[in-house]
């Protein structure tokens, strides 16, 4: 399909126009390499003096871990709210805001904070977040230090801000296993599981010297076209099943095509065994990631979370209604990655079930 898509993200940072921001040598802070202000979303570009400024205060916590917390909690959302009761940037919950002392009302699970709410303020959530961030990690490396846990203290801090930090304190190892730290085995897989990705993340977006790139990976190709109205399933589906799309799931494969060059197969309508499936109605896609059946390599994996992470920041203008990839799923309701569980028809732990080998994206209309 003559598709334009970088084959993984790393390579992205040659051809992308690159600013250099200068490290400060101030003797009380991080001492960091130049800062590519081309590869950063606009919010974090934004943010970034303000940021800088607070984490002058912490030298101990790089920029670029901050920044892959950020990537993984809101997808630098800043109004994401989750099922839980956890709201934006880096997902405070409740309790937690009032710990850091935060301003404004307390809110819970059934009751958003209001809209004024400096929860939903980028600048006031950061400085808010970060002191206390910080004070969580300079207490985890004091435990690490003293009890010899094998583990680095800013995946420590990882498993702290998903689950608390008593199942760092708890544990034998410092990353709870199963029956560890009163962690069960969805607990452990689901705090495994966030602490690679922040890795991860914080590996795109960071240099092998350890100098930061932070790669966004928000705006990697571009911004798309904004979605046609709704519409039946009556155009010809363009990825050749020989069924049919809507003009919505149309729009989006003429805008990855024209964004992108992506390497592999991209497939829309068909039957699935799930009855709610979109994809007979020619309401869904599937972007295969690496070859269908076998797990993807690191580089494979990469470019799947890069396309992930463009469609979430994209959403809006895309119509999207939720995406399913790499044993996530992704809602507009929620706006956040939570594990998937296979909808009661897909084994989640299976390569293709948990869309480990393919990323999956349903459109609204």
């Amino acid at each position: 399909m003559g598709r334009r898509i970088v084959a993984a993200a790393t390579a992205l940072v040659v051809a992308l126009l690159i600013v250099l921001v200068p490290a400060m040598d101030a003797e009380d802070r991080w001492v960091g390499p130049p800062v590519l202000l081309g590869l950063l979303p606009p919010l974090a570009v934004q943010l970034l003096p303000e940021t800088e400024r607070l984490l002058a205060e912490c030298p101990e916590m790089p920029i670029g871990w901050l920044y892959a917390v950020v990537t993984v909690e809101s997808s630098w959302d800043p109004r994401a709210f989750s099922s839980a009761g956890a709201a934006g940037l880096v997902q405070m919950m409740p309790g937690s805001w009032g710990e850091a002392g935060g301003a404004g009302v307390a809110w819970s699970r059934a009751a958003l904070p209001s809209a004024a709410h400096p929860v939903w303020d980028p600048d006031a959530h950061l400085a808010t977040a970060i002191p206390w961030m910080c004070d969580r990690l300079r207490t985890i490396t004091a435990h690490i230090a003293e009890t010899g846990k094998p583990i680095d203290p800013l995946d420590a801090a990882a498993v702290c801000h998903v689950a608390g930090c008593r199942r760092v304190l708890a544990s034998e190892t410092g990353l709870p296993r199963p029956g560890d730290a009163g962690c069960g085995h969805e607990c452990a897989r689901t705090v495994a599981t966030y602490v690679a990705r922040v890795r991860a993340v914080m590996g795109r977006i960071s240099s092998p010297d350890g100098s930061v790139r932070l790669a966004g990976l928000t705006d990697v190709a571009g911004a798309p076209a904004r979605a046609p109205g709704s519409g039946g399933c009556d155009l010809p589906d363009p990825t050749g099943t020989g069924g049919c799309v809507t003009a919505t799931a149309a729009h989006l494969v003429a805008q990855i095509d024209a964004l992108w060059e992506w390497p592999w197969p991209v497939s829309c309508w068909g039957t699935r065994p799930n009855p709610a499936s979109d994809h007979p109605f020619g309401r869904a896609c599937d972007l295969t990631v690496g070859a269908i059946g076998r797990a993807p390599t690191d580089g494979e994996r990469e470019a799947g979370w890069a396309m992930a992470t463009w469609l979430t920041a994209h959403a809006d203008a895309l119509a999207i209604r939720y995406l399913v990839w790499d044993g996530h799923i992704w809602h507009e309701r929620h706006r956040t990655w939570r594990p998937y569980r296979g909808a009661g028809i897909y084994d989640p732990t299976d390569v293709t079930g948990g869309h480990f080998d393919h990323l999956h994206v349903s459109v609204r209309s």
